[in-house]
């Protein structure tokens, strides 16, 4: 081995694990910490196949906006809880693992891009030290996006080895990665531009190789467009506008500053940010000033910024930094390149530029750090909770537990998503005034699907078919009696619900008539059924229904459902088609108002009996509420 090849070694050895230093320097607290968020829906699914889901089903049924990570989410949260069960360690290892081999192949990457191992180690580092990777770091729920970079950057790797050696074996590698990249994040889409630009600066006569995968690309484009909701608003909406400009620039702050972090600890957000503007504009001559001198390092890492960042300025509803994941790899080329070109032309100004370079990475890094320690914080908090609920159900099997003391962060980041049910636990609820004490966001602003009414609340706590407690720091705090003692002083015995899940057993009490036994999430009711409830407190309520029947029950003739309430009728609806569930929404009789309660009458004009069943079934019905 020659002295060159052998120093061309070593350098790609120290651009890769210097970057490799800092990943743990920085990250170290993601190991330490647990699951949290979309997290409990993903770990979910090995139950759900126990309950009858099918693994087909479980793997390629779109879910989350239409999505189909079968590798990145499905695979990954499947195979390793199926080993390792709840012990979130696994998980974290594989994310770290497969960051650090991001890191070998944009060593390899960049040192043969600019054949410079300064270059390629720099790049590295203000990629690994970036803020906006603390969440996907720490995050399981996020793993795609740490394998979706390696999707990018394997392919890119294969390619170039391709155009080295032309050896054919690392064309199939582009294909078959970039094939399974679609199994892991929707953004591959994007990949085959950067590929073509790469070849276009540094294989020229392969440009037209990877305009095939734009075939791919615009297939799986089509296939998410016709899986995914069709909506335009929402969270997740997609929309083509002015607001592109507004997201790109969001976007282009949070690459250039920690804002999110800034802005999450109220540390001089607005002061900073007006930095943004002024620092951009000098960026933005520097990249004019290596365009011109053809930096092919800086003008892909610049194309791959926002090629990679394309599929996500669609989205204005849901800029979230972490989605920056992919694209910083062409900012920190970018940016590495042009500290690079700077330190060549400067004679008497590398010690500031060292400097700046150095206090960049340092911000980024302790924001990075700090991010990261504060949601593996958040997560062992989560932990904590789902251990006490846990132990709670052993000692209390068979009933229902009300928590207070539920914070906005605890809600967030693992009540809403339900993680009980991971421990068998599908009876805990917040208290009516946990629920109250929380503060409404955008996502949500009525906790009442996570809380039950007054009254049932103090009805199972009194009848001991339920227990309540208060979450402390480091133990729950039984107040069952307190709880009692509050809401029988509040009034809650002569409340009503006006939200009545029928199926629900301890709502059995205010129904009467002809209802059959609960089902899953549903009762059959016979010809007739009433059902108390609280009547309206206002004008502009409605009384609401939802519910279901067979193609057995219509093959006489259509079901037509009457409703009644306080013996006033409100409406008849007939219904011939049982392949949609019915829903149903009446006006509230005048005669109802500033009453305490109402009764309502269900009837259906016949009823059947289906195979051996000997029930006479009249219609599934799920709920009804007053709304």
């Amino acid at each position: 081995m020659t002295i060159s090849a052998k120093r061309l070694l070593s350098g790609r050895f120290w651009a890769a694990a210097i970057p490799i230093a800092a990943l743990a320097t920085v990250y170290w607290p993601a190991l330490g910490a647990w699951f949290q968020q979309d997290d409990f829906a993903w770990l979910g699914l090995l139950q759900r196949l126990n309950e009858g889901v099918s693994l087909t089903e479980a793997l390629f049924a779109p879910m989350a906006q239409g999505t189909v990570r079968t590798i990145s989410e499905r695979l990954y949260f499947m195979v390793l809880r199926s080993i390792f069960d709840l012990n979130a360690i696994p998980f974290h290892v594989v994310t770290f693992a497969t960051q650090i081999a991001n890191l070998v192949l944009l060593a390899r990457i960049v040192t043969r891009m600019t054949g410079s191992a300064r270059v390629a180690a720099l790049t590295g580092v203000l990629w690994t030290t970036h803020s906006c990777l603390a969440w996907p770091l720490t995050w399981a729920a996020a793993f795609n996006q740490v394998l979706c970079a390696f999707v990018f950057l394997a392919c890119v790797n294969a390619f170039d080895r391709y155009g080295e050696t032309n050896r054919r074996r690392w064309l199939a590698v582009v294909c078959l990665v970039f094939g399974l990249g679609f199994g892991v994040n929707e953004a591959v889409v994007a990949l085959p531009a950067i590929l073509i630009l790469y070849a276009f600066l540094f294989h020229r006569s392969l440009v037209r190789i990877p305009c095939w995968l734009l075939i791919g690309s615009g297939i799986f484009a089509l296939y998410h467009n016709a899986v995914s909701p069709k909506t335009s608003g929402g969270l997740y909406g997609i929309a083509v506008d002015g607001r592109l400009a507004v997201t790109a620039w969001s976007y282009w702050r949070f690459a250039t500053l920690p804002l999110q972090f800034l802005i999450e600890h109220r540390w001089w957000p607005t002061a900073l940010e007006r930095l943004v503007g002024p620092l951009s504009v000098v960026l933005a001559a520097g990249f004019v000033w290596q365009g011109y001198r053809f930096n092919r390092a800086v003008l892909l890492g610049l194309a791959w910024y926002w090629v990679a960042l394309s599929p996500y300025l669609v989205i204005p509803n849901h800029v979230s930094d972490y989605y920056l994941f992919v694209p910083l790899i062409g900012y920190s080329i970018a940016m590495a390149g042009l500290a690079m070109a700077a330190w060549d032309e400067l004679r008497w100004g590398r010690l500031a530029l060292m400097a700046v370079v150095g206090v960049v990475i340092a911000v980024q890094g302790a924001a990075g750090n700090l991010r990261s320690s504060r949601a593996a914080g958040d997560s062992r908090q989560v932990s904590f909770l789902v251990n006490a609920m846990k132990e709670a159900t052993k000692r209390n099997p068979g009933k229902t537990i009300y928590l207070s003391g539920v914070s906005d962060q605890l809600f967030w980041n693992g009540f809403y998503d339900y993680p009980f049910y991971l421990i068998g636990q599908n009876r805990v609820y917040l208290t009516p005034g946990n629920a109250r004490e929380l503060a409404a966001t955008e996502r949500m602003s009525d906790f009442s699907a996570y809380s039950q009414p007054n009254p049932i609340v103090l009805r199972e706590l009194a009848a001991r078919r339920a227990v309540a407690y208060r979450v402390l720091p480091s133990k729950l705090q039984n107040i069952t009696e307190e709880e009692i003692r509050g809401l029988q002083e509040g009034g809650a015995e002569a409340e009503v619900p006006g939200i009545i899940p029928i199926s629900a057993p301890e709502y059995a009490y205010l129904l009467s008539g002809e209802w059959h036994e609960p089902e899953a999430a549903f009762r059959w009711m016979g010809k007739q059924a009433m059902v108390q409830m609280k009547a309206p407190s206002g004008k502009e309520q409605s009384l609401a229904l939802t519910g279901f029947c067979t193609a057995a029950q219509i093959e006489g003739g259509p079901l037509v459902l009457t409703i009644r309430i306080d013996e006033v009728e409100v409406g008849s609806w007939t219904i011939r088609d049982c392949a949609e569930p019915i829903r149903v929404t009446a006006a509230l009789p005048t005669v109802t108002r500033g009453r305490r309660s109402m009764d309502v009458a269900l009837m259906v004009n016949h009823t059947v009996q289906v195979g051996q069943d000997t029930r006479r079934l009249g219609m599934g019905v799920v709920g009804i509420a007053v709304q």
